[in-house]
C-alpha cells in the first residue's frame, strides 16, 4: 500500500530515524544503530523470508537497466540470505541470472572473492535438469564459479566445477577448451608439471596436435613454413587481417597462449612449435588478442 508506505516515512522522517534523500526518491536510516534496531524487530526465523522478498520486489519493481545495474549488487545480496527459500521455478532461474550477473560484475572490477560468492550461489540453484532445459546458463556459470574459485586459490571448490562442468560439455568444444584453460592455469597456480599434458590433450580435441619426438627436425620444419607463410602474406596484407571471430579459434589461441608460457618452465623444447602454430592460425584467421 503506497499511501501506507509514504505514511510511515513521514512519520518515522518527523522522529528522526529516516532521511528523506533525492527529493524524494530515497530514503535512509539517520544511523547504524536505528537500523540495527528497526532489524532486530524482525524475529530470527523472519530474516531469510524478508531479504529473499525484499530483493524479488527490487528485482521486479526496477525496470531500468541501468538502474538494475547500479542497484545489482544491493538485490543480489538480498536474495542470496534467503536463497534457500526460492522454490518457484521461474524464480529460481531468474535469480540465477542475477546471481550470474553480479558475478561477472565482480569480475570486471577484479573482485573475485565477490565473484565466487555469487557464482556459488548460482550453482546452488541449479538442478541437473538445468543442463538441458537451460545448458547455457549452466555452462557460464559453472566455468565463471570455477574461473573464480582458482583465482581466490580455493582450487579444492573449482576442481569440483570443472568436474561438473567436463561431464555436460563434452558435445562443446569451445565450452570444454574453456574450461580447460580454467583447469590448466589453476595447475600451474599449483605448480602442477601436468599442467602442459592436460592442455595439450585439450588442444587435441580442437585437431591442434603437437609431435612429442624429432622436435628439433620439427622445429627446422616449422620455422621454414611459418617464414614462407609471413612472405605470402606482406606487410599490407598482415595489417589487413580481420579480428577473429569465431569462438572455438578464441579458445584455442588462449590456451595455446597459456601453454606458451608453461613451456617456458617445463618443456622449452616445445616452444618453438606453439609459437609457429599461434602464428599460423592467426594469419590463416585474423587476428586474436590471445
Amino acid at each position: 500500500n503506497e499511501a501506507l508506505a509514504a505514511s510511515s516515512i513521514s512519520m518515522a522522517s518527523q522522529e528522526g530515524l529516516l532521511d528523506v534523500i533525492e527529493n524524494g526518491k530515497g530514503v535512509a536510516f539517520t544511523h547504524d544503530s536505528v537500523n540495527e534496531a528497526a532489524y532486530s524487530l524482525l524475529q530470527p526465523d523472519q530474516h531469510a523470508p524478508y531479504h529473499l522478498r525484499l530483493g524479488q520486489i527490487l528485482l521486479k519493481k526496477i525496470c531500468c537497466p541501468n538502474l538494475l545495474e547500479n542497484y545489482l549488487f544491493t538485490i543480489s545480496i538480498q536474495l542470496a540470505r534467503g536463497v534457500e527459500l526460492i522454490t518457484d521455478e521461474e524464480d529460481r532461474v531468474a535469480t540465477a541470472c542475477t546471481f550470474l550477473s553480479a558475478g561477472e560484475k565482480s569480475m570486471a572490477a577484479s573482485a573475485f572473492p565477490e565473484a565466487h560468492f555469487f557464482f556459488a550461489k548460482g550453482c546452488q540453484l541449479l538442478r541437473h535438469d538445468d543442463w538441458t532445459n537451460n545448458y547455457r546458463l549452466c555452462c557460464d556459470i559453472y566455468t565463471k564459479a570455477a574461473d573464480a574459485a582458482a583465482l581466490t586459490t580455493d582450487f579444492q571448490e573449482a576442481d569440483k566445477c570443472l568436474a561438473i562442468l567436463f561431464d555436460h560439455c563434452k558435445g562443446s568444444i569451445v565450452d570444454y577448451l574453456n574450461a580447460s584453460y580454467i583447469q590448466v592455469r589453476s595447475m600451474v597456480a599449483q605448480n602442477d608439471p601436468a599442467s602442459l599434458d592436460t592442455g595439450l590433450e585439450a588442444l587435441r580435441l580442437a585437431d591442434e596436435n603437437f609431435p612429442s619426438r624429432n622436435l628439433v627436425m620439427h622445429t627446422t620444419v616449422g620455422f621454414a613454413k611459418t617464414r614462407r607463410l609471413m612472405k605470402s602474406k606482406g606487410t599490407r596484407k598482415l595489417l589487413q587481417l580481420p579480428p577473429i571471430t569465431d569462438k572455438q579459434m578464441i579458445a584455442t589461441l588462449r590456451l595455446l597462449d597459456l601453454l606458451v608460457t608453461i613451456t617456458l618452465t617445463f618443456y622449452q623444447e616445445l616452444l618453438p612449435l606453439l609459437c609457429f602454430r599461434i602464428v599460423k592460425l592467426n594469419l590463416t584467421h585474423g587476428i586474436s588478442k590471445a
